[in-house]
């Protein structure tokens, strides 16, 4: 079947490849004792081209050639995450890994890949070549092609049909298409956070707004007061700016101290975002700042209007 589908690409200036299921094992490196629980990795059964079509990177040596099958001495290639927890201070090529009572040798390093959910911490992981017999139960085939996500499709159930007339086809979707799914339920979270986001910008301004305009009726007869005495009209609408500002420093000091305190909570609904993330904080002060000059630029707007003569005899 992969053969098949590898010829159908190749004649599209594509990519191919082919990876097993995952299955989560134990395993040892010779002359490697480590301090702590048994060492585990995902294992993935991979063909040559697997790499270049998911576009995983290639960190150091090699990946699966054509020349690693059934009678070669069994290879291996493992992910930085590996590396790093288990490796830390050796070079992980050469390196001999026992796992399912056979000895690999590691020949490569790629970098680590999300394969099921986004938000989750790398995994260590262990590829081995579906050409010496690490087959699975079932095969993904990951296909590269200038051609659309639709005649593709009927092509390649055409090219599985002649090789294997009984072998079923399931979750025929584009990458996109598999975002898009992942995406789903956390795109409809993030509606609906916004939606209440807006709603609470719009009661802030009414809030704003409303404290402000009071502050502006209750100390008419001072703004009056200043201006007979040589204050401008710039000065007071300096200063009913500057005070509301006051107000917006202080809801800002608030607001941020508190989204640390549930920093753990926001990072489970923002992805790749973190509470304390510069830029996400940096917007949301510059939000706040904008709302709170446009609730207060018609109050100060008042305020600096206002004519000394009629605001003293008010009182």
């Amino acid at each position: 079947m992969a053969r098949r589908i590898a010829n159908l690409e190749r004649d599209r200036r594509g990519g191919n490849g082919a990876s097993g299921s995952r299955s989560s094992s134990s395993f040892s490196i010779e002359r490697l004792t480590y301090n702590g629980p048994g060492m585990q990795a995902d294992r993935r059964a991979a063909s040559p081209d697997y790499f270049r079509t998911m576009g995983i990177q290639l960190v150091r040596g090699r990946v699966f050639t054509t020349a690693d099958n059934a009678p070669a001495p069994p290879v291996a290639v493992i992910n930085e995450a590996l590396t790093r927890k288990y490796l830390p201070q050796r070079n992980p090529l050469d390196q001999v890994i026992f796992l399912h009572g056979r000895d690999y040798r590691i020949v490569g390093v790629v970098g680590d890949v999300k394969h099921d959910d986004l938000t989750a911490a790398d995994t260590p992981e262990i590829y081995t070549p579906l050409a010496q017999g690490d087959s699975a139960p079932w095969t993904f085939v990951a296909l590269k092609s200038r051609l659309g996500a639709a005649v593709l499709s009927d092509q390649v159930r055409r090219a599985v049909a002649e090789v294997a007339p009984d072998q079923p086809i399931y979750s025929v979707q584009t990458m996109k298409e598999r975002l898009a799914n992942w995406f789903a339920p956390r795109r409809f979270s993030a509606t609906i956070l916004g939606l209440f986001t807006g709603l609470a910008m719009l009661l802030a301004a009414m809030g704003i707004y409303g404290i402000v305009s009071y502050f502006v009726t209750q100390r008419t007869h001072e703004f009056g007061i200043r201006m007979a005495l040589g204050a401008t009209a710039a000065d007071v609408f300096k200063l009913v700016l500057g005070q509301a500002a006051a107000l917006t420093v202080l809801a800002v000091i608030v607001g941020v101290l508190v989204s640390l305190a549930v920093n753990r909570l926001l990072s489970a609904m923002l992805f790749n975002v973190t509470a304390a993330d510069p830029t996400a904080v940096a917007i949301a002060v510059l939000m706040l700042a904008g709302v709170d000059f446009l609730a207060s630029y018609l109050p100060a707007r008042r305020a600096s209007g206002a004519d000394p003569m009629v605001a003293l005899r008010r009182e």
